[in-house]
């Protein structure tokens, strides 16, 4: 059943703009579908980016925690995260959330749909809530 449906789905804003060195955000409303904390919950990522990217769109995005579904938590999408974005109007990104000890606990994509052109890899923070 879970490769048919991801652990979490997401809709999306994503607003940043990378010349070399940048920064952008995010803020997600989150579904996780499995799990003792299954529901909606809302997150925010902070990024710090390096490449070229202008992005200010609206996202879709699945993902797929690595473990065991009993082991899947709100807190277990927090913290560390890295992703490589990019495009030309529509957009993409390829993302990893890892744990405290930087092993990879989720990972996944999103699709957009904006004012979105370049391409850039970020390394961040994800959050509870809003900023």
């Amino acid at each position: 059943m879970r490769s048919k449906i991801p652990d979490k789905i997401s809709i999306s804003l994503d607003i940043g703009y990378v010349f070399v060195k940048g920064a952008s955000g995010t803020v997600e409303l989150n579904l996780i579908t499995r799990g003792k904390e299954s529901g909606f919950f809302v997150t925010s990522t902070e990024n710090n980016r390096t490449g070229f990217l202008v992005d200010l769109g609206v996202n879709i995005s699945a993902g797929n925690y690595l473990g065991p579904v009993e082991d899947i938590t709100r807190a277990s999408y927090l913290g560390l995260s890295k992703d490589w974005d990019g495009g030309f109007i529509y957009g993409g990104s390829l993302w990893s959330s890892f744990n405290e000890a930087g092993v990879k606990t989720w990972t996944g994509g999103k699709i957009g749909y904006g004012l979105t052109i370049g391409l850039a890899r970020g390394i961040g923070e994800t959050y509870h809530g809003l900023y």
